[in-house]
Order: C-alpha cells, then sequence, then structure tokens
C-alpha cells in the first residue's frame, strides 16, 4: 500500500501563487529553511521548558529537579515520574565527590562533559544503570544547543523591544547567525515568514513558517511520486 503523506499544517493548501507554493517547489530553499529550523530548535526547546537557555535565571549554569525534568521531559515527552526520578538519580551520581556527595542541583557543564555530543561514551560496567545512562546521552545531544540558542541574538536585534523584528532587524538577525546566506536567501525567508503581510516576524512565528515549508515540500515530493506511479 502507498504510505500516506504526513499531515498539512494548513487547512487548505497553499496558494499555487504564493511565496510558499513557490517555495515549496525549490529544494534549494527547503534545505535553507531546514538549517536555518536546525538553530532555532535549541531555543524552542529552552522557551518550551520555561528556561532562559538551560539553567538560566539566579542559578545560572544549575538546573534544579523541577528543571532538568522538565527539559527530559521535553526532549522524551513519553518518560514517566519514575523515570524521570531515575534519570535526576543517575545525573546527580555523576556529578557527586567524596567532599560534597551527591549535588542538589544539576551542574549544566558537568553534565554536558559527561553527556554531551562531544563527551566520549564510556565502557560498559558492572552495576551501571546503562538505560539512565544512554537516555541521558540522547537528552544532552539534543539539549547541548540550547545553551548557545539564538534568542540572544533575536533580541539583540530587536531594536524597538516589541518581541518581533522588521525586515531590517530579521536580515541583522539571519546574517549573524549565518553570514553567508545571499541577500536572494534572506528575501525568500522573510517572505515565507511574514505570512501575514505585517511587516514584522517573531521567532515563534517564524519557526513555524518553516516548519509548514518542510512538512509542505514532503506532501509534494509524496503527491509527485504517487502520480508517477500511474
Amino acid at each position: 500500500p502507498t504510505p500516506a503523506a504526513p499531515p498539512s499544517p494548513w487547512v487548505t493548501a497553499p496558494d499555487p501563487n504564493s511565496y510558499t507554493a513557490q517555495a515549496i517547489a525549490s529544494p534549494a530553499i527547503v534545505s535553507l529553511a531546514s538549517r536555518v529550523q536546525g538553530w532555532l530548535e535549541p531555543t524552542l526547546l529552552a522557551k518550551s521548558v520555561g528556561l532562559e537557555g538551560i539553567g538560566g535565571g539566579s542559578r545560572a549554569g544549575r538546573l534544579s529537579q523541577p528543571d532538568f525534568e522538565r527539559l527530559c521531559s521535553a526532549v522524551e515527552p513519553g518518560l514517566e515520574a519514575r523515570e524521570l526520578l531515575r534519570l535526576f538519580g543517575q545525573a546527580r551520581a555523576t556529578q557527586a565527590s567524596p567532599a560534597r556527595g551527591l549535588p542538589e542541583e544539576i551542574d549544566v557543564a558537568s553534565f554536558l562533559r559527561h553527556f554531551g555530543p562531544d563527551s566520549p561514551v564510556p565502557p560498559q560496567g558492572p552495576g551501571q544503570d546503562q538505560w539512565a545512562l544512554s537516555t541521558l546521552r540522547r537528552i544532552a545531544r539534543v539539549a547541548s544547543g540550547a545553551l548557545a540558542g539564538p534568542e540572544q541574538a533575536f533580541r539583540k536585534f530587536d531594536l524597538d523591544g516589541s518581541g518581533a523584528l522588521s525586515s531590517l532587524e530579521f536580515e541583522r538577525f539571519l546574517r549573524t547567525q549565518e553570514p553567508s546566506l545571499t541577500q536572494n536567501d534572506i528575501d525568500w525567508l522573510w517572505r515565507v515568514a511574514d505570512s501575514n503581510n505585517d511587516g514584522q516576524v517573531t521567532l515563534n512565528e517564524f519557526s513555524f513558517a518553516l516548519r509548514q515549508l518542510q512538512v509542505e515540500a514532503v506532501r509534494a515530493q509524496h503527491t509527485q511520486g504517487n502520480i508517477a506511479q500511474y
């Protein structure tokens, strides 16, 4: 049987003459949207768990148990309460010291050194909780980018403090994150992101527009593939 196409984020398909529909037909624009979404995702993760970057706020660089469990649940939503407790206990155990014992909070830098994308996988030993260790590695690899997410840059170039970017602020923001972007790239991203033509773009609006574009591109490919079979 032919696999079903992914659900459309639109109630109706995009207007064939719209910038979004034109972008969907361009592999280069779809690839650009995917790349930009890749560095936006860490910020959205940090926002989804209510943190200003991981470990933000007055305890900069540290996560309380509720913060840590929210982070784990955001990355792996199916985790149960007992599993979250198990993960927190394992994370604390890796940061224990003879002098201080088990820490009450998770030090972010130490957590990423143990489990982040650049950390080596240690050899398995007897008595280790392999499930917790492998799960923590998955979570750390997804969440590590949130430490250096682009939200601060977004705020920096929000010159009027409105929480949204004008077209000029949007261009400065993108060039800060990816200087190699061409003017044509930036113009396409603006047209797709500012779908309501109000002359400004918020971080969530921008990210949602990128996701829409990618999903619709997959749907278009799926439709074309079905047509080619007949």
